[in-house]
């Protein structure tokens, strides 16, 4: 399974997987991979954005699509507030509720 690009602002990329093999079992509720390497900060720095990215899916309660969705993070992602990345997520993810 291949996944394509949803939508991306910098320093966020939001890929999304639909489960398109039949003979998987459909996915109940939304799987997050956030990714966060050593170029974007020191370990304080991107354990803060994974926290911050995390909050933001379980209090808007985004897991409960069923879909993969993977957000790599690059280093203008800490430039980012945190209403910036939830507004990301949020309209990001909309389009996906359907």
């Amino acid at each position: 399974m291949q996944a394509s690009t949803a939508a991306q602002i910098s320093g966020l990329k939001l890929l999304v997987e639909r489960n398109r093999v039949p003979e998987q079992p459909a996915v109940e509720h939304g799987k997050f991979l956030i990714v966060t390497s050593r170029k974007v900060g020191k370990a304080c720095v991107r354990n803060r954005l994974r926290r911050q990215l995390r909050a933001i899916i379980f209090e808007n309660n985004l897991g409960g699509l069923p879909l993969r969705f993977a957000i790599i993070c690059y280093p203008q992602a800490t430039e980012r507030s945190q209403e910036e990345l939830k507004t990301f997520l949020i309209t990001t993810m909309k389009r996906f509720k359907a």
